[in-house]
């Protein structure tokens, strides 16, 4: 039995999500994912999924990374952010992400 790799992805802008499913699919990547696009969604999943890492933009319609990151403390935790805003990731991986990635 193959092991797919379970993915969160946190992002509230369709083209991203759109980017990410055609990336999984064109690639045939062996990935399980949910999306979700804020923070009271991921605090509605976050007790009763488990994922193998989680993907999240940083400024979300009803909060910030920052409102989520404790939730999914034990997951490997990677930060999307824009250009300028490497004082929040820096920040943010003090808080326990693993890492960052800035879009552009």
């Amino acid at each position: 039995m193959i092991d797919h790799h379970k993915i969160l992805l946190i992002e509230d802008k369709e083209i991203d999500e759109i980017v990410f499913k055609g990336l999984v699919k064109r690639k045939n990547l062996l990935y399980d994912y949910n999306i979700v696009s804020s923070v009271s969604e991921t605090r509605q999943i976050a007790g009763f999924e488990s994922y193998d890492i989680v993907i999240s933009d940083y400024l979300l319609p009803d909060g910030t990374v920052f409102d989520i990151i404790d939730l999914l403390q034990n997951t490997p935790f990677i930060l999307t952010t824009g250009a300028g805003d490497e004082e929040i990731a820096v920040n943010i991986m003090k808080k326990g992400a693993y890492d960052y990635l800035i879009n552009k």
